[in-house]
């Protein structure tokens, strides 16, 4: 293909436009390049590590050039190797951490007597449970010990009449669903369906910048739930909110924390070096200036 007369046509100049659109809401966060942002842990070197990200980088940018066939497409110039290098950097400076609940757990929550599910929901939430006996059965008791921990192990099987109460204040007519809630009220929703872990994009939370003393927290959900129904709006991905912890001044700049901010401040930096930066924000200051370095211990 003749580049250059591709690139006068108006076929070439409609991709690069609508490429150029397309990455203008990119531009807005910090662009780093990847090897000058990623933190190696104790035991990287630094150097090595760099070597090894641009290595990556180019490999797959030229991967993603002939999947793409981005040079007969006179894109390569746009989409080049350092704008990759530079959105990975992006990413790994902007991205956040997000938990929620299980969908499946959920799932279990809202299920009602004579629901025609329950039957195969409480088989796999049996062997949930038989699987996670199975990988704590190992370890075993200290023998000196066995005798109380036996005694204790009765005692708490014990109910009380208050627990037996309630339990029968929310027994149905449903076997199969009693047996389902009395397993997930013993063993706990999280434990039984883990809650899952990821990393997410937004366009406005990833913007603020940490402080241990946040003025606003951000909260993960799924899309908008119905106080009532307790069923998902469709099309409705992973939400976030942010609430206000405080009252905040007109032009005052929103602040979260990346990490516990209860945490002692040696905590908080060893967990702020994933970051790469030390807070410097008023609480941290004033703890700085207030320790004494002979008592620093490393976590």
């Amino acid at each position: 293909m003749n580049i250059e007369k591709y690139k006068s046509s108006s076929s070439f100049q409609f991709s690069e436009n609508a490429v150029t659109l397309a990455l203008q809401p990119y531009e807005r966060y910090v662009r780093h390049l990847w090897w000058d942002v990623a933190v190696p842990d104790d035991k990287q070197d630094p150097m090595a590590l760099a070597v090894t990200l641009r290595s990556l980088v180019q490999e797959s940018w030229s991967l993603l050039c002939v999947a793409l066939n981005l040079h007969d497409r006179g894109l390569a110039e746009v989409l080049s190797d350092e704008y990759m290098a530079r959105t990975i950097g992006m990413f790994e400076q902007n991205n956040v951490g997000v938990r929620v609940a299980s969908p499946v757990g959920e799932y279990v929550m809202i299920l009602q007597p004579g629901d025609p599910d329950i039957p195969r929901v409480l088989a796999a939430t049996e062997q949930i449970l038989a699987t996670l006996e199975d990988n704590t059965c190992w370890e075993e008791p200290d023998s000196e010990n066995s005798d109380t921990q036996e005694e204790d192990q009765g005692e708490t099987g014990l109910k009380s009449s208050e627990e037996e109460r309630k339990e029968k204040e929310f027994e149905s007519s449903d076997p199969g669903w009693n047996a389902l809630r009395a397993v997930v009220s013993r063993e706990g929703v999280d434990t039984l369906y883990a809650p899952l872990d990821g990393t997410a994009f937004y366009t406005y939370i990833c913007k603020i910048n940490h402080s241990c003393e946040p003025n606003v927290l951000v909260k993960y959900g799924w899309g908008d739930i119905d106080a009532d129904s307790v069923t998902r709006e469709c099309g409705q991905g992973l939400r976030a909110e942010l609430t206000a912890v405080r009252d905040i001044h007109p032009g005052e700049e929103l602040l979260q924390s990346y990490i516990d901010q209860s945490q002692p401040l040696i905590n908080r930096k060893y967990a702020l070096r994933d970051y790469g930066f030390e807070c410097t924000c008023i609480k941290c200051v004033e703890e700085e200036a207030a320790l004494d370095p002979s008592s620093e211990t490393r976590p």
